[in-house]
């Protein structure tokens, strides 16, 4: 849920590098939502039954890759919007190529930095990709789960492409949002053995105010994608519908004036 806040810098980089202009509406939505991801983080923190010791940084570091991923989405919007007679799908593979290349170069280096946090490194090390591979021997079944994984991949990425080449990048974050709901209803039904308790416990808990928060952020993406109008204070105003509405105005009035000059002659 809290990967909604990507909405925010994505709209920062769209008026930024994009040079779109944003209006109240706009202003209010990302309000709403910064709101939101923050009543969600804020029960996430609080909660009991979380016995994790580095839910703080875990938050930051999420909101560092939401920082990249909104890079990547306008992007992938201006590059769509330049070259409109590019294929989605060679968008697609030019990434997963390039992200290849850069894992290729990045992982062997993080196999020998040290690190020390038990819940963002393993083995002592940032990144311990020998550790996957020998999980891979181990479990052979392992390796079915990955090919798996970059086929459905392949064609997630290939879908939010063409949202993102016949709409927007912020319509692509909107679709990117409603996942969580779906994967917290699911995992709230799953069960996982503690061994520390020795009992079966649900991987997930209902939490009023997380849903609460998550109702908010709903709300300021249905505002900011003017799915949901408000009809009073202004803002109205700037809609998509109401600017398109002003600029044909006149030339409806001129062609009033002119059918009615043709009906005097």
């Amino acid at each position: 849920m809290m990967r909604s806040s990507v909405m925010l810098y994505c709209a920062i980089l769209a008026m930024t590098l994009l040079k779109r202009k944003l209006y109240r509406h706009h202003f209010t939505a990302l309000a709403s939502i910064v709101l939101g991801v923050s009543i969600v983080g804020y029960s996430y923190i609080t909660d009991g039954t979380n016995e994790s010791k580095n839910i703080v940084l875990g938050i930051i570091v999420l909101q560092i890759g939401q920082i990249f991923g909104s890079i990547a989405y306008v992007t992938e919007e201006k590059i769509l919007g330049q070259y409109k007679s590019l294929n989605p799908l060679m968008l697609a593979v030019g990434e997963g190529l390039t992200g290849c290349l850069i894992f290729l170069t990045v992982l062997p280096i993080l196999q020998f930095v040290p690190c020390t946090n038990e819940q963002l490194c393993t083995n002592g090390q940032v990144a311990d990709t020998m550790q996957a591979f020998r999980d891979f021997a181990a479990n052979p079944i392992l390796i079915l789960y990955a090919i798996g994984m970059c086929f459905f991949c392949t064609f997630l990425i290939t879908a939010q492409m063409l949202i993102v080449k016949f709409g927007s990048a912020a319509q692509k974050t909107m679709a990117d949002i409603l996942r969580p709901i779906v994967i917290w209803v699911f995992f709230m039904n799953v069960k996982i053995y503690d061994i520390e308790k020795n009992e079966w416990t649900y991987r997930e808990h209902f939490r009023w105010m997380q849903l609460g928060g998550y109702v908010v952020i709903i709300a300021g993406i249905l505002v900011y994608n003017e799915i949901l109008v408000i009809p009073i204070w202004g803002f109205n105003e700037n809609t998509k519908i109401a600017i398109e509405e002003r600029k044909n105005a006149p030339t409806l009035i001129q062609r009033s004036n002119t059918v009615h000059h043709d009906s005097f002659v």
